[in-house]
């Protein structure tokens, strides 16, 4: 099995270059009709900046989760934007009267990529509207925001304040009962604070009265009153460290009340705090939300966007390869020479190129002659090959009678016999060309001579091959036509007149061709294949299917015709090559040397 190439998918393509510009013609009317018959849509765009004072204050770094909570914050104010409540809140704003889902349906938000901005576009006839739609929409949903706040706010000192009046009942509480404690037990740090107070008082004293008495004796005024002071403040001392032990059962009440009231205290002054920072963000309630673009009204329609327009060019285009190969896949009709040599068994003789491209400006309405009037042609050139190719197709006996067949009508037989004999014509040999097809007789046509009798006539014997052969205009070439035309052309092949009329030919001219009706539309071809010396298998590239392909072949197999081999007509050539004819002139007189000794040969 071959591997396909990239040059042999060119040619697929190439082959099935319609399918393409097809599928072009489509996309290019489909972009038309669209443009200028579809109802005009206009599209109107704003963009606005999400953030969050708050999460910014958050850093990265030392709490992992604020990058999580960002996104949950934007995924959260995006859907706020798709919500249905925004929507209805701005058709009552607008006074618009339409489904909610329509209304909907005009608007379309898209997160900008890798940033914090969303994208609010309104589509729809009326430019003017889809505007005012999509600033409305955007206002709307900050003064949503803003109300949001608002509510927030007032909400929170609302609460507040009724937490700061009951914090302040406890702490009023607290201190009236602190009050009545101390005045009942007096205050227990005080009391401490002057027992401490008092021991200094009385180590200080001594040290001044053992001072004293160094200088002064027992009875001395300044001893006297020392020891007097020392002893009051011994007293006192002992008094208040009594009472202070008594005491001891309120302690635990007394710092219970203490600690009571500090809390009392901290947490009203907290919450006042909180009511002012509430009370101010009330009066600068702001939203996070900014406006980056306000939408403005367009001028023009819009158009397809581009993203949109290559997917169906690319699609389509991928669609009509894609086409192609399938196409491909499933036609059978031969296109190369190995084809015909693999699929239909038969050996290649060679190819004759379309011409369509070659004689594009020259006017051609037939290429029955091409190989005489364009001698320089690669068509001609092609024909010259062919001629070459048959001479040894064979090399059992020599090549004088050539049948030209096809399995069906229209693929070119007719062009092939004429051409293969002006090109033996060419090479000095004097050539015969006979119309066999006695029904039609296309070929007497050609060369103008359809009312003149010929191969009918011969063997009905109304005429002789001398009276009925034409000499044509062109050197070494003459023309048997098809004469009378006639519809049982097979009763007449069958007579024995046949084979004289052959063995005629074949000593009177060097090259005979034969032009006959196709394989499957009659059955000339099976009555004259076995008195000839070979059989050209005419295929048309591309047209020609190989099933048909096979069901002649099989017809001439039965019939024991050999087929010398087969060529692919209307060959889509690659490039175009012309032979020049002073070297086509030495290569045909090379090639005759050749015969001529091979003739010697066999004759020893």
């Amino acid at each position: 099995m071959k591997i396909l190439s990239i040059k042999d998918y060119m040619n697929i393509m190439l082959r099935r270059l319609w399918v393409i510009i097809l599928m072009g013609i489509m996309i290019l009317m489909f972009f038309v009709v669209y443009k200028f018959f579809m109802p005009k849509t206009y599209l109107a765009k704003t963009t606005i900046l999400i953030k969050s004072n708050d999460l910014q204050l958050m850093d990265i770094k030392t709490n992992p989760m604020a990058g999580d909570t960002w996104k949950r914050h934007f995924q959260d104010q995006l859907n706020l934007l798709k919500s249905s409540f925004l929507a209805e809140r701005v058709m009552r704003k607008l006074d618009i009267n339409m489904p909610l889902e329509k209304f909907k349906s005009m608007v379309n938000i898209d997160a900008i990529f890798r940033t914090n901005m969303v994208e609010v576009a309104v589509s729809g006839s009326n430019s003017i509207k889809i505007t005012e739609i999509a600033n409305t929409w955007v206002r709307e949903f900050i003064y949503q925001d803003m109300e949001r706040r608002m509510g927030v706010a007032e909400y929170g000192i609302s609460r507040l304040e009724k937490q700061i009046e009951e914090t302040a009942q406890k702490l009023h509480d607290a201190k009236k009962e602190l009050n009545e404690f101390v005045q009942k037990y007096g205050v227990w740090a005080e009391r401490e604070q002057l027992i401490d107070t008092l021991k200094k008082q009385e180590r200080r004293l001594e040290r001044e009265l053992i001072e004293q008495s160094a200088k002064y004796k027992e009875k001395h005024s300044k001893i006297i009153s020392l020891n007097e002071q020392l002893r009051e403040v011994k007293e006192q001392r002992i008094s208040e460290t009594e009472k202070l032990v008594a005491l001891q059962d309120q302690a635990a009440s007394y710092n219970a009340i203490s600690k009571r009231l500090e809390t009392y205290e901290a947490i009203y002054s907290e919450l006042i705090n909180r009511s002012k920072r509430l009370d101010t963000a009330r009066g600068l309630a702001m939203s996070d939300t900014r406006i980056i673009d306000v939408a403005r009204v367009p001028k023009a329609p819009t158009s397809l966007p581009s993203k949109v327009q290559m997917a169906i060019i690319f699609g389509g285009m991928f669609f009509a390869f894609l086409l192609c190969f399938v196409i491909e896949y499933y036609d059978s009709s031969l296109r190369a020479p190995e084809e015909v040599e693999f699929y239909a068994k038969m050996p290649f003789l060679g190819e004759i190129p379309s011409g369509i491209k070659e004689f594009a400006k020259e006017n051609i309405d037939n290429f029955y002659k091409v190989a005489d009037s364009y001698i320089y042609s690669e068509m001609a050139g092609a024909f010259r090959n062919l001629q070459v190719a048959l001479l040894f197709s064979s090399s059992e006996k020599e090549m004088k009678t050539f049948l030209i067949t096809s399995a069906n009508a229209k693929e070119g037989k007719t062009t092939v016999a004429s051409n293969i004999a002006i090109s033996f014509a060419h090479a000095e040999e004097n050539t015969l060309l006979i119309d066999a097809d006695i029904k039609k007789g296309d070929l007497s046509n050609v060369f103008g001579c359809s009312d003149k009798p010929g191969l009918s006539n011969i063997l009905q014997g109304d005429a002789t091959l001398e009276s009925a052969e034409i000499r044509t205009t062109i050197k070494n070439l003459s023309i048997l036509p098809a004469g009378r035309l006639i519809s049982a052309a097979t009763e007449i092949l069958e007579t024995e007149k046949v084979n004289a009329l052959i063995a005629e030919v074949k000593s009177k001219f060097q090259r005979v061709i034969i032009d006959i009706p196709a394989i499957l539309v009659s059955s000339e071809a099976l009555i004259l294949g076995g008195k000839c010396d070979g059989t050209i298998f005419v295929i048309k590239e591309g047209v020609t299917e190989l099933q048909t392909i096979l069901s002649a072949k099989k017809r001439l197999d039965v019939a024991k015709i050999k087929i010398n081999g087969a060529l692919l007509n209307n060959f889509a050539s690659e490039k175009e090559t012309a032979i020049h004819f002073y070297y086509y002139k030495k290569f045909i007189q090379k090639v005759k040397t050749m015969t001529k000794k091979r003739e010697k040969q066999v004759t020893v």
